[in-house]
């Protein structure tokens, strides 16, 4: 689940195209209002369990590339940045630990100016999920494994890659790794937020999110509609597309 493709570093396909634009309205590059969120956690049981799985623990983060983190700072947000309430998402601030032959693909390490470890946030919406040893952006994004013996697994891979070995190849070879059988069952799936709301629907609306996207998040959220939900999005003008998909949802 959530498992990254090999992919050539040269060429940007399809789905990375609608990753880039979903990453623009989920993830968080500068998190400058921090303070001004105080969703409580307590109100999302996924949320405090995401941090008891991972809170302060060492990832390999893969997504265009590969890089050794630690992660902290797991919370839920539910306003954007001038406090104006949006659908729920995660956030999550992740912290590059320098380590030899990783920091591949498009986050090589040779390639930055200024060369140094990496800080930023990553951010999920309501297709973000996790298990006990993996969490995923949703959307075919980022993707953070856990598991100790993957992230040693890893080191002991990049530390045999010799110094000419081409960063893609690297990457692909990372990617190979983390997804081979042997690695064994990561455990119980669940999403980091419940069933999506009637609200949810119109505020992702509002702010712009593709109807595909939404309808998507409808259908992945196995959510049941009432028919004052159906007759909220309607007066709202709702796309009919998203209407008739709240529809055909089991009740």
């Amino acid at each position: 689940m959530g498992s990254p493709a090999v992919i050539s570093m040269d060429i940007e396909s399809t789905w990375q195209r609608a990753w880039n634009r979903i990453k623009r309205l989920y993830e968080i590059e500068v998190d400058d209002y921090e303070a001004k969120d105080q969703t409580p956690s307590a109100n999302y049981p996924g949320i405090l369990k995401l941090r008891e799985n991972f809170e302060g623990r060492e990832a390999i983060y893969i997504e265009k590339g590969a890089i050794r983190v630690r992660v902290t700072n797991i919370r839920v947000r539910a306003t954007d940045e001038k406090g104006t309430p949006r659908p729920a998402w995660v956030s999550a601030k992740v912290e590059e630990i320098t380590t030899p032959g990783l920091a591949v693909g498009m986050r090589d390490a040779r390639l930055r100016k200024p060369n140094g470890p990496l800080s930023w946030r990553i951010g999920g919406c309501r297709l973000s999920s996790f298990s006990d040893s993996k969490w995923v952006g949703g959307y075919g994004g980022w993707s953070l494994y856990f598991d100790p013996k993957i992230v040693q697994g890893v080191l002991d891979l990049a530390s045999r890659f010799p110094d000419n070995m081409d960063s893609t190849a690297r990457y692909n070879q990372i990617v190979m790794f983390t997804q081979a059988p042997r690695l064994g069952s990561q455990g119980y799936w669940q999403p980091v937020f419940g069933p999506i709301t009637v609200d949810d629907i119109k505020a992702m609306a509002s702010a712009g999110v593709i109807t595909s996207v939404i309808k998507h998040e409808i259908e992945f959220s196995k959510a049941t509609f009432k028919p004052q939900d159906i007759a909220a999005a309607q007066q709202a003008k709702v796309d009919p597309v998203l209407i008739d998909c709240m529809k055909r949802q089991p009740l």
